[in-house]
């Protein structure tokens, strides 16, 4: 589904019936080409959304609701049925949820357009504008398939961001039928992706989505961490020690983590007195102090002594929420 239209697709396979094993139908598999088509066509929309206001914004996102509201959705909750398992009661009862949603967010986005921040200096004004992040890629549960992706998509359409959807692939079919009621969104701001694992990671890895949103299991999870932090330009082989962001998952041992963050940010605060221009010049102070200050503690904990330093970094980003002044992103 590309908004405001669905799509053909060259690849689709079977959806089986959990409870009965019967046929159900057939879902789209969407390949390369088909994905990279629609993020072109969403980055397209979300440059025009950005620039519409958040009152007109605001009006968009009430129509969605008016939609869901007024539309037939029994269909989707057959379908939520017949491919998942939940009950039929259960899934009308999810349906019935999620017009709110988008009335809430509907507000937000009039209220959330910036605010003034405080000041210590005379004569000096200052305002905080929110700016949209881009287009965002929301990875959806089978257990609550629109309910959960409601709550994301209407967020990121207030904020003026595209958004492309993969569904659960036990939850497609239902998914894709209730994309009908994004029709009155500009044209391309909104794409479902049917797919699995492979089109997810290629989601999360491609830089034409800038945000994602993500519901499922741990091992998947730990999977769109590694992925999101594979950034091309830092150095080849800190990239292949993606795997090692994982360790601090390990650590159970929260009081001594929260004074190893401490011990190592005053450590470094000293060399970050000055604005750093690049992230890769952050990095390179954080791996030089890692191997003296970190890295042991690091392995102590964990019992483990095949650690890497230049696998820090990303440790560190991703565990210890280092705040670095003069330092955006």
């Amino acid at each position: 589904y590309l908004a405001p239209d669905y799509q053909p697709a060259t690849k689709a396979c079977e959806v089986i019936d959990p409870g009965t094993l019967e046929d159900v139908g057939q879902r789209a598999v969407c390949g390369a080409r088909e994905t990279e088509t629609a993020l072109d066509a969403v980055n397209a929309a979300q440059q025009a959304w950005s620039r519409i206001d958040a009152k007109t914004r605001a009006a968009t996102l009430h129509q969605i609701a008016g939609r869901i509201e007024d539309d037939d959705l029994s269909d989707v909750a057959r379908l939520m049925t017949l491919e998942m398992g939940k009950p039929y009661p259960e899934a009308v009862g999810e349906l019935a949820n999620c017009a709110p949603i988008f009335r809430y967010y509907a507000e937000m986005a009039r209220d959330e357009a910036g605010k003034v921040a405080g000041t210590t200096q005379i004569g000096s004004f200052q305002h905080v504008r929110y700016e949209p992040l881009g287009v965002s890629a929301h990875i959806m549960p089978f257990n609550f398939p629109i309910l959960l992706m409601c709550w994301t998509v209407a967020a990121s359409l207030a904020a003026g961001n595209g958004c492309v959807v993969k569904p659960a692939e036990a939850t497609t079919l239902s998914s894709l039928r209730f994309m009908d009621v994004f029709r009155d969104l500009p044209p391309g701001l909104l794409a479902c992706l049917p797919g699995g694992g492979d089109l997810g990671r290629a989601l999360v890895e491609s830089p034409q989505t800038h945000a994602i949103a993500f519901t499922g299991s741990v091992a998947t999870g730990k999977a769109v961490a590694a992925a999101i932090y594979k950034d091309p330009t830092l150095p080849e082989d800190l990239q292949e020690c993606i795997g090692s962001v994982m360790l601090a998952r390990d650590i159970t041992r929260e009081k001594e983590v929260d004074q190893m963050k401490t011990d190592f940010i005053s450590t470094v605060s000293h060399e970050l007195r000055t604005p750093l221009t690049s992230v890769l010049g952050f990095t390179k102070i954080i791996q030089k102090r890692f191997e003296k200050v970190l890295l042991p503690q690091l392995e102590h904990l964990t019992e483990k002594k095949t650690v890497r330093a230049d696998a820090a970094v990303v440790v560190v980003a991703l565990h210890l929420t280092i705040e670095v002044p003069g330092v955006a992103g």
